[in-house]
């Protein structure tokens, strides 16, 4: 019995140092690409387009269990400011990825970028702008890309600002696709605003974990009897 405990022991040591580096190695990747072209800020990080924000995927930011992706732009003012952070103080949607135009846009653009989870699954999406009346902006967001046209593919759900300064919607899975667009105007800023659930156990896998608790508890039983022997 002794030597099935240090074998235990001995593997469970193994796998965690594994898992410990992977860990590691995971988190300096993601360092290292986000130091590629974006800059460390107390909540998180942020590029500046001009020329610091790169359309590359070699070079995502990678922040805590979320890694953000641009994909395309369209008449962003160079000075303009993209953060991507977690804030705390919005409790409902706290993943913010917030794009501060400097100075405020005039003719319109688009921002198309990659927002993913590799924990919990998105649930919301919130749109908001600080803006001049008359103006709008819209937010398109699903779960594929055409990088050809800059179009988002199998659309989860439109927002639209016009009269409102904020609109919400639905989302699900770990992987969004997103692309902002607004209108000639007077922009100062535009915010999508994320939250999420904890991604559900699929069912296979609960009935494989189930299985092996099982088998975990004859096997403990035999080992007993085998000891009381």
């Amino acid at each position: 019995m002794l030597k099935i405990n240090q074998h235990t022991t001995t593997l469970s040591k193994a796998l965690l140092t594994a898992g410990l580096l992977g860990g590691a190695a995971l988190s300096t990747l993601g360092a290292g690409s986000a130091q590629a072209a974006w800059t460390p800020t107390t909540s998180g990080y942020s590029c500046l387009f001009n020329g610091a924000c790169t359309v590359n995927e070699q070079t995502p930011v990678l922040f805590n269990d979320k890694q953000l992706t641009l994909k395309a732009w369209n008449s962003i003012p160079t000075l303009s400011d993209l953060e991507f952070s977690y804030q705390p103080s919005d409790p409902v949607t706290p993943w913010h990825v917030d794009l501060d135009f400097n100075p405020d846009d005039s003719d319109g653009g688009s921002l198309t970028y990659k927002i993913e989870s590799f924990m919990d699954d998105f649930n919301l999406v919130n749109f908001i702008s600080a803006r001049d009346g008359g103006t709008s902006a819209t937010k398109v967001y699903g779960t594929g890309y055409d990088v050809v046209t800059d179009t988002i593919l199998n659309p989860i759900d439109t927002l639209l600002l016009t009269a409102n300064n904020a609109d919400m919607g639905p989302a699900f899975g770990k992987v969004l696709y997103v692309k902002d667009t607004w209108s000639a105007g007077t922009f100062d800023n535009l915010s999508n605003e994320f939250s999420q659930v904890p991604a559900p156990l699929p069912i296979l896998g609960a009935g494989a974990a189930f299985g092996s608790i099982r088998k975990l508890r004859k096997f403990s039983t035999r080992l007993k009897t085998f000891s009381m022997n």
